[in-house]
């Protein structure tokens, strides 16, 4: 999928018409440079299944923290493009900026006015104004209904005009998404997968939306039908002066369709800027190693492979929620930058392999019985358990390798709590004791991002 070189790459800014004030005249110049959408600290969080009375009773009661403490903006006929792995939020973002999940905590303004407010006065009129383009268009099309009844249904919710005129809409809109008026009386079933898209489209179409949610649409798809479907969102934006929230994990359809980028994780945003900044010059190891994972996308940037165990959102590590999977995690600060990379990622690895339950005793065992080392037994396990983890034998820094050895002998003592009592008390990274803030990575553009090595590389600027 080659790269969109058109002038629709640049950040745009044009003023959509506000419905809720059409009689009012044209829209003052302060109107017209406010984000159509902003959001501010959004949480959205799903209380753990439990009993009343455990919940009730419970100072801080189990729950699932989907969404986090999200901040963004989407300028009015610009798309923004919401990205990251499967469980990271992106969905439940989505639905809680529509307002089809009741937010926890946070902001979300729409067209300068609370969503959840303008739902709860008049939930139709704000639906005529912010649709979703859902993932699989099969779950969201009714079986017992045609092509006509589907893309029609939105206009007799809201009784838009006469039926007559409906349905000439209908015709209009089927025609525009590159579909026949010959298929109005099939149903959806009668339909292949991009065609079906294309009804989907025109029904979140029919009410003259001025934002577009599209949640994976082209996932579902062959990759010669994705082409079709984002080409097509690509000529109705322009067309209807729309603007559009796409939701994705694909970064190559990202960077083809969108104008900016939020990448996600684990409910938080890490990174976010325009598209070319953010894939050319990517801050968060996260997104680093995203890129890296996709043919194409960029030139390697030589990082290690991601860690494979995810972190639950009912138990999220504290500090950067990413530290657990981070190739380039910040040493101790009592130890300086100067610490070794490759040697503190080992011992980093020992750490979490010991906080998760994974190292113990007999597992250390296991390993020197792998090994030919005729040394004395405790001495054979402290250096398998070194090795699997990939920790030189001898640290450079005499202080960090007595306390690494004090660990290591608690280990194949038996005394696995006392081994990670130590190695918390004297390994702890700063990546794990505070959640980093936002910092401008490029303020002319807008290029932001969540990590501690980004803040310090900002500090040394």
């Amino acid at each position: 999928m080659s790269e969109r070189t058109s002038p629709e790459r640049q950040r745009r800014n044009r003023t959509a018409p506000d419905t809720e004030n059409e009689d009012e005249g044209e829209k003052t110049r302060s109107e017209s440079v406010t984000p159509l959408l902003r959001i501010e600290d959004l949480r959205k969080h799903y209380v753990d299944k439990q009993g009343v009375a455990e919940w009730v009773l419970s100072k801080d009661p189990g729950r699932v923290r989907a969404v986090d403490g999200v901040s963004f903006e989407v300028d009015r006929g610009e798309t923004v493009g919401i990205v990251g792995e499967s469980g990271c939020g992106k969905s439940t973002l989505a639905r809680t900026i529509l307002g089809l999940h009741e937010p926890t905590d946070g902001y979300i303004e729409f067209a300068g006015k609370d969503v959840h407010e303008q739902i709860a006065s008049d939930r139709k009129r704000f639906a005529r104004r912010a649709q979703i383009v859902f993932q699989d268009p099969s779950s969201c099309l009714d079986p017992r209904m045609t092509l006509r009844e589907i893309v029609r249904e939105p206009l007799d919710i809201h009784q838009v005009g006469a039926k007559a005129h409906r349905n000439e809409k209908v015709t209009e809109l089927v025609e525009r998404v590159g579909l026949s008026t010959d298929q109005l009386e099939r149903y959806a079933h009668e339909f292949s997968g991009g065609q079906r898209q294309r009804i989907g489209i025109a029904r979140a179409l029919a009410l003259d939306p001025e934002l577009i949610v599209l949640d994976e649409p082209t996932s579902a798809l062959d990759v010669s039908v994705q082409a079709q479907i984002l080409n097509l969102l690509s000529e109705l934006q322009e067309e209807f002066n729309l603007t559009y929230l796409f939701i994705s994990h694909d970064l190559s359809v990202i960077r083809y369709l969108c104008d900016r980028v939020v990448v996600m994780y684990l409910g938080q945003v890490a990174e976010t800027g325009p598209v070319d900044a953010v894939f050319e010059r990517p801050a968060h190891p996260y997104t680093k190693i995203l890129l890296e994972s996709v043919p194409g996308a960029r030139n390697r940037i030589g990082e290690e492979a991601i860690k494979s165990d995810i972190p639950s959102p009912r138990n999220p590590p504290r500090g950067c929620r990413f530290h657990t999977r981070c190739p380039v995690v910040l040493p101790p600060s009592k130890y300086g930058m100067e610490f070794e990379q490759d040697a503190w990622q080992g011992i980093f690895e020992y750490k979490l392999r010991l906080r998760s339950g994974r190292l113990g005793r007999e597992r250390a065992t296991e390993l020197a019985e792998l090994t030919d080392n005729d040394g004395n037994e405790e001495t054979t396990a402290k250096e398998a358990v070194r090795d699997s983890c990939s920790i030189p034998r001898v640290l450079s820094d005499s202080t960090a390798e007595e306390l690494l050895d004090q660990s290591l002998s608690a280990l194949v003592d038996g005394d696995s709590e006392m081994a990670l009592k130590i190695m918390n008390a004297d390994f702890e990274s700063p990546c794990e004791q505070e959640r980093p803030a936002v910092v401008d990575i490029d303020i002319d553009t807008d290029h932001r991002a969540a990590c501690l090595r980004a803040s310090d590389e900002e500090g040394e600027q």
